[in-house]
């Protein structure tokens, strides 16, 4: 291989790697007491992970530093676990209060949507009821009138038929 060859093949290996990196977050899981909640916090730079890491020993906490692909939305060091941050009682107590109120207005929504069911109902009926008189009146006029006339027919059974 000639030379310049090589040393191509050399630089494009390592702007490979340098966006490998750059494609990293450090993550460092930690606890500080044994049987403790475990947490999770997530660093773009390597020594910052390290820094954290080593505060969280010093403290006299259990902390292990991984690494995975950054994703695609990256928070940059934001931790998004949804249950990794303890909401106060306050903010539960406000938390419960607001479901409550949701399910008063839910309810009162749904027999409201009942109700407007019903009168909706009513008014159809009598909708169709002013058609069905508009309509008869129309044939009445137009001599359009047509009687139904139902003849009933008396079936034999089989039994019957052939005296079985």
């Amino acid at each position: 291989m000639p030379k310049h060859y090589k040393e191509m093949m050399d630089e494009i290996i390592n702007k490979m790697d340098e966006q490998k990196e750059s494609n990293l977050r450090y993550s460092v899981k930690f606890a500080y007491k044994k049987g403790g909640k475990i947490a999770n916090a997530f660093y773009d730079n390597k020594s910052d992970a390290e820094k954290f890491m080593k505060s969280v020993i010093s403290k006299g906490g259990k902390a292990i530093l991984t690494t995975e692909d950054a994703p695609a939305n990256n928070t940059s060091g934001v931790d998004m676990n949804p249950t990794g941050a303890r909401m106060s009682p306050k903010m539960m107590r406000r938390k419960k209060e607001q479901g409550d109120e949701q399910d008063k207005i839910t309810k009162k929504i749904s027999k409201m949507i009942k109700a407007n069911e019903d009168n909706n109902n009513v008014i159809l009926k009598q909708v169709n009821e002013s058609l069905s008189k508009v309509e008869d009146k129309s044939d009445e006029k137009l001599g359009l009138k047509q009687d139904v006339e139902v003849v009933e027919k008396e079936y034999k059974t089989f039994r019957d038929k052939y005296n079985a």
